[in-house]
């Protein structure tokens, strides 16, 4: 029980992570351009 949570907070983590990534690349890509 305790590590299917915390297997969820990590992946719940790295969405996050990789969302604020790509949101970085868009501003960057519109700051380009």
């Amino acid at each position: 029980m305790r590590a299917k949570k915390l297997i969820s907070h990590l992946t719940v983590s790295r969405i996050t992570s990789t969302r604020n990534v790509i949101i970085v690349i868009k501003r960057e890509g519109v700051a380009h351009s």
